[in-house]
């Protein structure tokens, strides 16, 4: 028998309270303050979107190179706190390299960012803030929360090498959505003429397809239509 959560303002009851609150007006993190709850998902659904994040995670208990960890070395030098030999990030420090990182953001230090268009937005389904690169993937957090199959997605989940004029890049997927708990999918959000005008995407997505058809991922791009059908979807449903 699923471990069922009772709403307390109509008695309503389901293993995931997230979309039938928003019938109430009321906002999850409203909503958990006011009636005292930690979580508005059974510990069951939890897990499971736990499970699947870690098993959809193409990194998981891969080992650094001697090289890599040289050059982690080599970079943390000066930095942080040795502990035995280890580094250790402090709070303090894992604060001023996020605030670090924001910044850099908004300055377009990143080849795929352009200075002021990123935004923080907070998903109700994932009950995190994440960084929206664009105002389109910040609309895709949105559609996420709405869509009910969608159990759970994380941004930028990992990094996948490819190649380049005969150089070694490393390419960031945008979000990996999980379906009805069990349908891992990759979401690259680009523009419309990505095919015709830019030589390195189109590397980035042909190693995407590769990717995807080896891990048993399936593989969506959206573009300004399917963007806007999304939108329409989530509003209809």
């Amino acid at each position: 028998m699923p471990d069922l959560i009772t709403c307390p303002i109509c008695g309503f009851e389901s293993e995931n309270l997230t979309t039938h609150i928003k019938n109430h007006n009321i906002s999850v993190k409203d909503f958990k303050n006011k009636f005292g709850f930690k979580y508005v998902q059974s510990d069951r659904l939890r897990a499971i979107h736990s499970r699947s994040i870690s098993n959809n995670n193409p990194t998981k208990d891969k080992k650094h190179t001697i090289v890599s960890l040289e050059k982690m070395s080599k970079n943390r030098t000066g930095l942080g706190i040795g502990v035995a030999g280890k580094y250790e990030r402090t709070p303090k420090i894992r604060q001023k390299i996020s605030e670090g990182v924001v910044r850099a953001h908004f300055r377009g230090d990143y080849d795929n960012v352009r200075p002021g268009i990123g935004s923080f937005e907070f998903s109700e389904k994932m009950q995190t803030t994440i960084f929206a690169r664009s105002t389109w993937e910040a609309s895709l957090i949105k559609i996420f929360d709405k869509h009910s199959r969608i159990t759970s997605f994380i941004a930028e989940p990992f990094s996948i090498p490819y190649m380049f004029e005969g150089i070694q890049h490393r390419y960031i997927p945008d979000f990996l959505v999980i379906y009805d708990e069990v349908i891992s999918s990759i979401w690259e959000v680009k523009r419309d003429d990505f095919l015709v005008n830019d030589a390195k995407t189109i590397a980035k997505i042909s190693t995407l397809e590769i990717f995807c058809r080896n891990n048993n991922y399936n593989m969506f791009i959206v573009d300004s239509n399917i963007l806007k059908r999304l939108q329409n979807y989530t509003k209809e449903n």
